[in-house]
């Protein structure tokens, strides 16, 4: 069974996951008495802008006594598509547990 609510993935060890990335471009805008009130336009998969761009999944774990979080999964995320798949060979062999996760956009240098 697979849960996502609040920036939250409960998931079971060994099942499947498909789903789609959201890449969000804050913008400010005048807003009335000189606040700038945010923007958020969604960049679609696939887009032109994505080109040369990489996207990827972490997935970490805090074991106490370590300074650094282990990283556990990691995982590329096509621009064509913003799909997160992880099979069930992904996950099957990590432990039971809460993790952290991370997706990062790493856009080319000009």
């Amino acid at each position: 069974m697979i849960t996502i609510k609040n920036n939250k993935i409960t998931m079971t060890r060994g099942d499947s996951l498909n789903v789609k990335v959201a890449i969000v471009r804050n913008k400010s805008v005048a807003g009335i008495k000189g606040k700038l009130p945010d923007s958020k336009e969604l960049i679609p998969a696939g887009s032109p802008e994505l080109s040369g761009c990489e996207v990827k999944f972490a997935m970490s774990r805090f074991f106490p006594g370590m300074v650094k979080y282990k990283l556990l999964l990691t995982k590329e995320i096509p621009t064509s598509t913003l799909a997160l798949v992880l099979d069930p060979a992904d996950t099957k062999d990590i432990p039971l547990g809460i993790y952290n996760y991370d997706v990062k956009l790493k856009t080319p240098k000009p």
